[in-house]
């Protein structure tokens, strides 16, 4: 928009007409931003279309807006005339940024949310699976090294327990109950073995005062069957709890994950309690806040550590937070 242009036959439309002429020069008139505004699809399939159309709307504005100015530099009124033009184009550019902007923030906020609360849920099921394993691993052992009838059936007991306690374990529990399945069988065996070693030692005790070396004899080569019996079976429950700590549980649906990421984020404030805040600093308020000094107080207090990273922060009234723009 070089050419001369007097101040007599200036006119908003005219200025119009000369930037968008300049617009066409790079593809970009002012029918073909409406098209591609209205023929836009915003969905979290096309999140980098969407994000690609933003910037070239901000190119088109950015043209209008330099050769604005370049126009405007031979007289204040012919300048005065020309923003009024460009300000015609500007708004329709403005709108179409707008309406796009808009539905797009809002969806990369809702995927955002929906990416943390699946993060969220993935950890906690990392967790349960872990302590299942765990409990496996820590009762097998107690198990294994439980030398009595009393001992073990105590365990057996508080095993049961375990596999009820819906509240620890979670949408885990099925899987501990699964699992300890064939452990449950072999302290079933480990119990019969205890229960009969206790009953030889006790006929032991009662062959060695009737003196019969042929009986006695006998209830020791039981006492030695019974020991290895006792000996295979725990290590069958050490050898059965690490095959089931790495059993993997049914393989869960992966869940798509749309990648979006802010471009740049601003730290915001809001007054929640106008009272509190107003007695406390006086000097940052009018009628209205201002935004200016409270935004400073804000960056002192991320300075300081009081207000973190990624948090909202109440501070004597006044609420700090982070505004993210996509």
């Amino acid at each position: 928009m070089n050419e001369p242009t007097t101040q007599q036959n200036l006119t908003p439309e005219l200025v119009k007409h000369k930037l968008g002429i300049e617009l066409s020069k790079v593809e970009m008139s002012i029918q073909a931003l409406a098209d591609l505004t209205n023929n836009l699809v915003i969905n979290e399939d096309t999140i980098q279309e969407t994000s690609d159309v933003i910037a070239k709307l901000k190119k088109a504005r950015k043209i209008v807006d330099d050769e604005r100015a370049k126009a405007k530099e031979p007289s204040l009124q012919e300048g005065r005339t020309i923003d009024a033009g460009a300000k015609i184009l500007l708004t329709e550019i403005d709108g179409f940024i707008n309406s796009v902007s808009t539905k797009y923030t809002k969806l990369c906020a809702e995927i955002q949310e929906r990416n943390r609360k699946i993060a969220q849920a993935e950890a906690e099921s990392k967790r349960l699976k872990e302590l299942v394993n765990n409990t496996i691993m820590n009762y097998s052992e107690r198990i294994g090294n439980a030398t009595t009838f009393e001992a073990i059936a105590d365990i057996e007991r508080l095993v049961n327990l375990e596999t009820a306690n819906k509240a620890k374990y979670g949408d885990e529990l099925e899987n501990l109950k699964e699992r300890l399945i064939p452990i449950r069988g072999l302290i079933s065996a480990q119990k019969t073995h205890l229960k009969q070693m206790a009953e030889n030692q006790r006929q032991k005790g009662l062959v060695e005062q009737s003196g019969n070396d042929e009986q006695l004899a006998a209830i020791l080569d039981k006492e030695q069957e019974l020991e290895q019996s006792i000996s295979n079976t725990s290590i069958k429950i050490q050898e059965e709890a690490a095959k089931q700590a790495q059993t993997s549980t049914v393989s869960k649906v992966e869940q798509i994950q749309v990648a979006v990421k802010h471009k740049r984020k601003t730290d915001e404030f809001e007054v929640i309690d106008y009272d509190t805040a107003f007695k406390k600093h006086k000097e940052l308020f009018t009628i209205n806040p201002i935004k200016d000094e409270i935004k400073a107080l804000g960056k002192k207090l991320r300075a300081t550590g009081e207000w973190k990273e990624g948090t909202d922060y109440l501070y004597q009234g006044i609420k700090f937070y982070e505004k993210k723009i996509y």
